[in-house]
């Protein structure tokens, strides 16, 4: 598993640090070359492993007015991000983005901190009100107030470019970056939040970390292709959010082994090959009766991955040995109006 890693992740350098700053900062994404104080624990060369480091030491204030340091995120999970209270609607996703890992990641032992980059608007009360209007009950995620220094210092360690600007009007804008980090408060990966599937991705990896994997043992688990590691993938792209209903898609349980009617009136046989272009290329041959929803995740899931998702999907329909007439071949012979027991 190469936390952060493809679509997923930006790594970035320092630039501009060093200097306070006056007016409001930026967290920015542009990328330079690493500083030396935050340079990074390198794997060996062979490993094709993506660099960790250090998270930020800290102590700030949260949103309760209590003082937090980084020790307290000490043998826990943690996901990192920054945030503005008053932020346009360019960066205000960053709040619901943050909210959605948090719904995925349900683990109490997980925890989840905002670091606040404008430290005069930024006040305990503010970030109070904020959370509330979030996400009143979820006592893991800390919202921290920063100082200058402060803000300079954790951006430094994560690797996020900071600079002024001189635009009094323009309300700061975060970035788009979320940092996972481990129980020993080593950064496993940063990932940029470009939609859904890369926040699913931060819950899957998090998720792996809570259960003990490095990135040396989340990627040999990555590459196991077993029907249990297909099922955490599959609950981690929430599959069946369409797949549990029949408007969008057709339940899997029986599906392997089947024949499906095809809207072009052809017919065929759902075997792994059949599986792995229809999570490649959902459109290439839709089932009769529906509407062609599936997002492809060509690009987004590595060939080991869709290894996992067929081993996976296999355990729920019937033995592909048995020659039998079961429901899947007796439900193609029906009109393309009744064809919702099978989809892509």
């Amino acid at each position: 598993m190469r936390f952060g890693q493809t679509l997923f992740s930006l790594f970035i350098g320092i630039i501009g640090m060093g200097a306070t700053f006056s007016s409001p900062l930026q967290v920015s994404e542009v990328s330079s070359s690493p500083v030396s104080e935050a340079a990074p624990t390198q794997r060996p060369a062979d490993s094709g492993q993506p660099d960790v480091w250090p998270a930020p030491t800290f102590s700030a204030v949260d949103q309760h007015g209590k003082r937090v340091t980084d020790q307290d995120l000490s043998g826990h999970v943690w996901v990192a991000a920054f945030l503005s209270t008053h932020c346009p609607p360019a960066c205000s996703k960053m709040a619901p983005s943050m909210i959605s890992v948090l719904q995925n990641v349900p683990h109490p032992d997980v925890r989840f901190v905002s670091f606040a980059v404008d430290p005069n608007a930024d006040t305990p009360e503010a970030l109070k009100q904020y959370a509330a209007a979030w996400k009143r009950d979820e006592s893991r995620w800390l919202l921290l107030k920063t100082d200058e220094k402060t803000l300079a210092q954790i951006a430094t360690k994560l690797k996020a470019a900071l600079h002024s600007t001189d635009n009094q009007d323009s309300v700061l804008q975060p970035g788009k970056l979320f940092f996972l980090v481990d129980q020993q408060n080593m950064v496993q990966g940063v990932y940029k939040d470009e939609g859904e599937f890369a926040l699913k991705k931060l819950a899957f990896d998090a998720l792996h970390l809570l259960h003990g994997d490095s990135q040396t043992t989340a990627e040999a688990a990555a590459k196991e292709i077993s029907p249990q590691a297909g099922e955490r993938l599959f609950n981690s792209l929430d599959c069946a959010h369409c797949h549990s209903q029949s408007r969008f898609a057709p339940a899997l349980a029986g599906l392997f082994g089947a024949s499906v009617q095809l809207k072009d009136g052809q017919v065929v046989s759902v075997d792994e090959a059949y599986l792995r272009e229809s999570i490649l290329d959902p459109n290439a041959k839709i089932v009769a009766g529906y509407p062609g929803f599936m997002p492809t995740y060509r690009g987004r899931l590595d060939d080991a991955q869709v290894d996992q998702l067929v081993a996976y999907l296999r355990t729920l329909g019937k033995n592909p040995g048995d020659t039998s007439a079961g429901k899947g071949e007796q439900d193609v012979t029906k009109s393309e109006s009744s064809a919702e027991q099978h989809s892509h």
